[in-house]
């Protein structure tokens, strides 16, 4: 039975939570212009949609608190940590123009590891349908379009830094150092989430812990002694914060069409504070690489 005070105090942090999402969800309807066809060189759309991506996570995170799968819990909330960071790092971990290639990079990945997996498929599937093996190559065919669209703006445009050619050839948005001077020059995904101003203690936590669950090993079958919504509790609390972060990422990307937009959420006052906070922790711990 969940005593009566941390109910109560849940459901105070509950409702704050949903009163900070429909300030999200009024800031994405405010952006809805970028819901056209893709176009691979505005970062701005890129940034919309991952934006947009994660408030239909929080969405469905709202559903999953009404149930009592841990699992499940975890395993959507490590997915938002995720696609925070990636928002976060083509946003504001270095210039614009960084921030840009990050995004490129990106997105070369994801066409390219799409396409690898689609030849891994075919080639240990044996009698596909004629329409099957046609709907593959079609998506490989738009994916080698899109990388070759990629490609000719990485070459394209005049960078005001060089640029690892290995970089490039790997996909590799997460690079530490721009030039490649290191020999291990990617930032795994713990360095991301402390990238994303995410103190070392949760970072920690998210990357281990909650991937315990997301990959089914056995402390997510292993009942959990705690009946008083404490995980629910937290969970609210921290994506409360984090739901303004993105809103203030989002007012960082889109001035001029957020200009005129109350973006306050409640508790702003704690928003800022652990913005700085956190803030003085990724500086301690992380310089921007060019």
């Amino acid at each position: 039975m969940i005593p009566q005070n941390n109910r109560e105090q849940y459901k105070i942090s509950f409702l704050k939570f949903i009163k900070n999402l429909k300030v999200y969800e009024d800031q994405i309807l405010k952006l809805n212009k970028y819901e056209i066809e893709i176009d691979y060189s505005d970062i701005r759309q890129g940034q919309y949609l991952i934006s947009k991506d994660l408030y239909y996570r929080f969405k469905s995170l709202c559903l999953i608190l009404n149930t009592p799968s841990e699992a499940a819990l975890y395993s959507i909330s490590r997915g938002i940590i995720d696609t925070y960071s990636v928002l976060y790092m083509i946003s504001c971990f270095s210039g614009k123009e960084e921030n840009y290639l990050r995004y490129l990079l990106y997105l070369l990945d994801a066409v390219r590891s799409r396409s690898n997996s689609l030849d891994i498929f075919t080639k240990n599937v044996d009698n596909l349908s004629k329409d099957s093996l046609t709907g593959i190559q079609m998506a490989k065919q738009s994916d080698l379009e899109a990388e070759n669209r990629i490609l000719d703006i990485i070459k394209q445009k005049k960078w005001t830094f060089k640029i690892d050619e290995s970089n490039i050839q790997k996909s590799n948005w997460k690079y530490i150092d721009i030039s490649g001077k290191f020999y291990k020059n990617a930032y795994n995904w713990n360095e991301l989430y402390q990238i994303a101003r995410i103190p070392p203690h949760l970072s920690i936590m998210f990357n281990s812990l909650y991937s315990s669950f997301i990959h089914g090993l056995g402390v997510s079958i292993m009942k959990s002694e705690n009946d008083d919504k404490v995980q629910d509790q937290f969970t609210v609390d921290f994506f409360m914060l984090l739901i303004g972060f993105i809103i203030k990422i989002n007012n960082i990307n889109f001035p001029n069409e957020l200009k005129e937009f109350n973006s306050k959420c409640v508790d702003q006052f704690i928003i800022d504070s652990s913005w700085e906070l956190w803030n003085k922790l990724h500086d301690k711990n992380y310089s921007k690489s060019v």
